[in-house]
């Protein structure tokens, strides 16, 4: 994430960088549907983490807006901690009225309609990777690591070009298959982070306050700090 917004800033969006850059979103996506699988059945836990999620969103909105356009408040687009809030709370509906499948398709239109038309990065098609990791993991942990790695991969093979279709605003066929063709270094992360996802076995790793102080906060204090070296050396 941090070599993505470096690139964009300080190198002509340097192509190598922005590719590195892709990476990031699909790891956050599994994690928010990794750690709502391990803390579904505790109310308490799941309203804590929603609540962080929502301030963290907050608090990086202006950074996000510095970074991208030098404004201290830009509404063409918003940051990527919108679409992964609306993917909780996604699962959070999913959870809480699985017995009301109406009510949860109604949720996702509603979802699908805030994520495209509030602008956050990745749109709808970002929520709906969410939704797809927690599928995963619900229903193909005990996979075999090659049956897994193939089920990601088809899944991110499908899902480029419906971003490009998202993104530039439903393209006729011809465009849509120009920009993706374009854009096929994005599906080389996609295709290697599916790799670890396949071998992931579900376990916590190393926790500490630091690191998750770091993990939480990370995003925002990067993107000031981009953005304050942006004022600096008149990239804007």
């Amino acid at each position: 994430m941090l070599t993505d917004h470096v690139g964009s800033a300080f190198f002509d969006g340097n192509s190598v960088m922005r590719a590195l850059g892709r990476f990031a979103f699909p790891i956050y996506a599994f994690l928010i549907a990794e750690g709502f699988y391990h803390i579904r059945d505790n109310p308490g836990k799941v309203r804590k983490h929603f609540l962080r999620l929502m301030i963290l969103t907050v608090i990086s909105e202006i950074p996000y807006d510095l970074m991208e356009t030098g404004k201290l408040f830009d509404w063409s687009s918003q940051s990527v901690m919108l679409t992964l809030l609306v993917g909780m709370a996604g699962l959070m509906i999913t959870e809480r009225f699985r017995d009301f499948p109406a009510f949860i398709g109604f949720f996702y239109a509603v979802a699908a309609a805030i994520t495209y038309f509030a602008m956050p990065n990745y749109k709808l098609t970002g929520v709906l990777m969410i939704f797809f990791y927690y599928w995963f993991v619900n229903h193909c942990r005990d996979y075999p690591v090659l049956k897994k790695y193939l089920i990601l991969t088809a899944f991110s093979i499908v899902y480029l070009p419906l971003y490009n279709w998202v993104r530039y605003g439903f393209p006729e066929l011809g465009t849509l298959v120009a920009r993706t063709l374009r854009g096929w270094s994005w599906l080389v992360p996609y295709i290697g982070i599916n790799l670890l996802f396949s071998l992931y076995k579900g376990k916590n790793g190393y926790k500490s306050k630091a690191l998750n102080m770091c993990y939480a906060y990370f995003y925002p204090a990067h993107m000031l700090i981009i953005a304050a070296l942006m004022f600096l050396t008149g990239k804007y």
